[in-house]
């Protein structure tokens, strides 16, 4: 069992985890200065 979250990473970022997830979404976020996240 384990959370699968969908994301412009997509499943490779859900393979590492919720925590990996994050990190990843927040720098992609700098990097994109996504609002949206």
């Amino acid at each position: 069992g384990g959370v699968t979250l969908v994301d412009a990473g997509g499943a490779e970022y859900t393979g590492r985890g919720v925590k990996g997830l994050k990190v990843d979404v927040l720098s992609a976020g700098e990097r994109l200065s996504l609002p949206a996240l």
